[in-house]
């Protein structure tokens, strides 16, 4: 039976194989050929047709316009672009080593965040589970549909009214036989909570962080299971609280343990973000003051100017790393081109921030040598080659683009303005008045240009259809719809299998 079982699964694999190797669409010109298979699609068309399942009805025409488009002109454009000698320009190199350093160091930062969060899931949580009975007390009145102040005298007789009762209740509970019946009893009764009342006031577990601050303390402080021993006053009302499970320190595997889904994942992303940001105060250390009274930068006792900082100066600390200003400024303006031409206090302020966190990520990833791993090479390789060729054809559009500016008229410019000035207005004391000009040129040339782009892009297609005979295979476009519409079967199974069943 097992041999049939392997022998059948081995014929589904080999028989999907097969498919996935069916060529979709060839091209060539002379010695240069090319091909475009089911494999080279079928992830963006499976995606396509479970986001717009109607797609599946479409005719093979409207198949091979799609994968004409999206698949076959662009390598056209890449490959016509490379024996054009793009590659070799000025603009392209520039660009291409912007490319490598943003993977690279995007490759870096990925995986500083994955061994941070390990790092955070190492460590032991305060995980603590609480029920309460909440009784409101507002500041505010609804009177006739609008939100009234309370005078204080009224609002300090009610804080005392409400008080009372709280304590009433407690007291009541603290002599309960069957604490945890009566007391759920009590909270969906009572209780003004309308998210824990009908749970019998349960709030299930929470970590440090979740609840305001004289709630949590209570919780947090208690030693043992059980009532705490006097109302708990917070910004909401009055709350009783009955502790169900005292804090205690526990990994994200037993917390994992011990909530649902859910629970678990709000949990995570707690616990996640408070981690992060108190390993980041440990790691990542200013020596810089700001003086926002004045504007200015403090190191070592003296007051600057962002522009007039020293380039020496040691600005920030990271993994006990110490980084100078000019390290600081490389880094910066790699990713934002004109930060020293905008630089003040405020820009000063945002991107050395931006620049912690950019170092906190990637620096713990090179600490761990993780560049010098052959996964970081490969993957920094694969992503170069997989980007490079949309690299060309956008520095080549970027060069068409910018001559085309340069080549709009001036009288094109007034003629379009002229035609469109209900595109160019602006709103002043309530009147809407039309934008002069001189306001509204560069938009209008930007326009031209971008429709200039358009029509040369056009052109360029035309051409690549006529010199690389494209041919679509019918047969293999009918064997991509019909595994588009098991996959939407699939799926439909699949959620139907997620539905609670029906008693």
């Amino acid at each position: 039976m097992k041999r049939i079982i392997f022998a059948m699964l081995a014929l589904v694999t080999f028989s999907c194989s097969l498919i996935d190797e069916k060529v979709i669409a060839s091209y060539g010109s002379g010695k240069m050929k090319g091909t475009v298979k089911i494999k080279d699609v079928k992830a963006d068309f499976l995606n396509y047709a479970l986001y717009d399942q109607s797609i599946v009805s479409n005719d093979v025409n409207w198949y091979k316009e799609l994968i004409r488009s999206k698949f076959v002109i662009p390598e056209l454009q890449y490959i016509d672009l490379v024996e054009r000698g793009i590659t070799n320009s000025t603009n392209f190199i520039s660009n291409f080593q912007k490319m490598e350093k943003n993977i690279y160091d995007g490759t870096l930062i990925r995986k500083g965040q994955e061994i941070i969060t390990e790092i955070s899931k190492k460590g032991k949580h305060n995980l603590a589970r609480a029920s309460h009975i909440l009784f409101l007390v507002s500041k505010y009145t609804n009177v006739n549909g609008k939100q009234i102040e309370k005078s204080e005298q009224e609002y300090q007789k009610e804080l005392q009214e409400i008080e009372k009762k709280a304590v009433n209740l407690l007291d009541s509970l603290k002599q309960a036989k069957n604490l945890d019946k009566e007391f759920a009893e009590a909270a969906k009764n009572l209780s003004e909570d309308p998210g824990s009342k009908n749970n019998g006031g349960d709030l299930g577990y929470f970590t440090e962080g979740t609840m305001v601050k004289e709630f949590e303390d209570a919780v947090f402080n208690a030693k043992k299971k059980g009532l705490v021993e006097t109302p708990v006053k917070t910004p909401y009302g009055f709350h009783i609280i009955y502790v169900k499970e005292p804090a205690s320190k526990k990994s994200l595997s037993q917390i994992k343990s011990k909530v649902d889904k859910n629970s678990y994942s709000r949990i995570e992303r707690t616990l996640s973000y408070k981690f992060m940001d108190s390993y980041k105060q440990e790691k990542v250390k200013d020596l810089f003051e700001s003086d926002y009274a004045n504007k200015k930068i403090v190191l070592d006792g003296n007051s600057y100017e962002p522009k007039d900082i020293p380039d020496n100066a040691k600005v920030v600390e990271v993994y006990g790393k110490p980084y100078s200003w000019s390290e600081s400024k490389e880094i910066i303006s790699f990713y934002i081109p004109n930060f020293i031409e905008t630089l003040n206090f405020d820009n000063f302020i945002t991107q050395m921030n931006n620049l912690k966190n950019f170092l906190f990520f990637r620096d713990i990833a090179k600490n761990k040598n993780y560049d010098k791993s052959a996964k970081f090479k490969k993957d920094v390789k694969d992503n170069i080659e997989k980007y490079r060729k949309n690299l060309v054809v956008q520095t080549y559009e970027g060069e068409l683009f910018e001559n085309s500016k340069n080549q709009i008229a001036e009288k094109d410019i007034i003629d379009y303005y002229n035609k469109n000035k209900e595109k160019f207005t602006k709103t002043e004391k309530n009147k809407k008045i039309i934008v002069p000009l001189k306001d509204a040129k560069e938009s209008i040339i930007n326009e031209l240009a971008f429709q200039n782009l358009q029509t040369e892009k056009r052109k360029w297609e035309d051409e690549l259809n006529k010199k690389y005979q494209i041919v679509f295979s019918d047969s293999a476009i009918k064997s991509l719809i019909n595994m588009e519409k098991q996959n939407i079967q699939k799926f439909k199974r699949e959620q139907q299998n997620k539905q609670p069943k029906r008693k």
